[in-house]
């Protein structure tokens, strides 16, 4: 089965030969250069980065390339009202005893 995909932000097209299970992703330019996914051709879509809401602290977590902020997650918003999230969780750090 060959799809048909591209990117709601920068306009990248790519086409697969796939069982139709998967998903496409590419670094997007217009999204700070984060690996996001692309959508079916004919699909109309947006993506949508958050930011955490709350207190980073010392968390390692995923960081916009660009301007150094922590990102929370990706939302693909589809016109048809259905969604998909990529969340970036923070990786926990600790020492251990001596």
């Amino acid at each position: 089965m060959i799809r048909d995909w591209y990117c709601p932000e920068c306009g990248k097209t790519d086409q697969t030969k796939d069982d139709g299970t998967g998903t496409r992703y590419h670094t997007c330019p217009k999204m700070r250069m984060l690996s996001v996914p692309m959508v079916l051709a004919g699909v109309k879509a947006r993506l949508v980065l958050k930011e955490p809401e709350g207190y980073v602290s010392g968390k390692i977590q995923q960081r916009d390339p660009e301007r150094g902020r922590p990102i929370m997650s990706l939302i693909t918003e589809r016109a048809d009202g259905s969604n998909d999230t990529i969340v970036y969780a923070p990786t926990a750090t600790g020492k251990g005893a001596r």
